[in-house]
């Protein structure tokens, strides 16, 4: 959401579920498209005021602000941030430093221009994150709700070398995240990656 432009109605999409926080919007807040028609049960009962789909009471000052950052998506022109160009400096800088050493994963007909995916040859993601965020530097290595799973299916699926299969990590850009970032963000990576293979 507010990264690649979809119309609903004209897709064969049934739900779309979308999270604030990827727009810059109160963690803990999200909604879901459901299409005309499209059969639905509640995880929970109650809640008249919502057709019997949710009980409880919402938290409006969070959907207010979800609102907010959808309105400033759609008018603020800092929300048009070239992502391809960063990703791609990404890309370039990250093999200049590392050659090798780095596997980018994904292709570009089937990838969001503002997520690059990599996987680095013999070392821990983990212990990359944990290197980056001491330089103010913040690595996604796997979903939220799986972080903790030791599950090597991606790797697999991928095709992944053994070598490169613990060095996964995810680098998303938002909407204020500028080229000068992407030259930084890569040096950071090849110096940690560096220590940590020295260590």
């Amino acid at each position: 959401m507010g990264k690649v432009k979809i119309q609903l109605k004209k897709t064969q999409i049934d739900m779309y579920s979308v999270s604030a926080h990827k727009v810059h919007g109160p963690k803990g807040v999200g909604a879901l498209y459901v299409k005309a028609k499209t059969p639905l049960s509640p995880l929970m009962h109650g809640g008249g005021q919502e057709s019997g789909m949710r009980p409880s009471t919402e938290n409006v000052g969070g959907i207010c602000a979800f609102a907010k950052s959808l309105e400033l998506l759609q008018n603020n022109k800092a929300y048009s941030t070239n992502y391809n160009e960063i990703k791609r400096k990404l890309e370039i800088s990250l093999s200049n430093n590392l050659g090798s050493n780095v596997k980018f994963i994904g292709e570009d007909r089937c990838c969001s221009d503002a997520i690059l995916c990599i996987a680095l040859k013999n070392i821990n993601g983990e212990t990359l994150l944990h290197s980056l965020e001491s330089r103010g530097i913040c690595v996604g290595i796997g979903s939220a709700c799986s972080s903790k799973s030791k599950d090597k299916r991606f790797a697999i699926a991928l095709k992944l070398d053994n070598q490169y299969a613990n060095g996964i990590i995810r680098l998303s850009f938002g909407a204020f995240n500028t080229i000068e970032q992407a030259d930084i963000v890569a040096t950071a990576i090849a110096e940690e990656y560096d220590k940590i293979i020295k260590k």
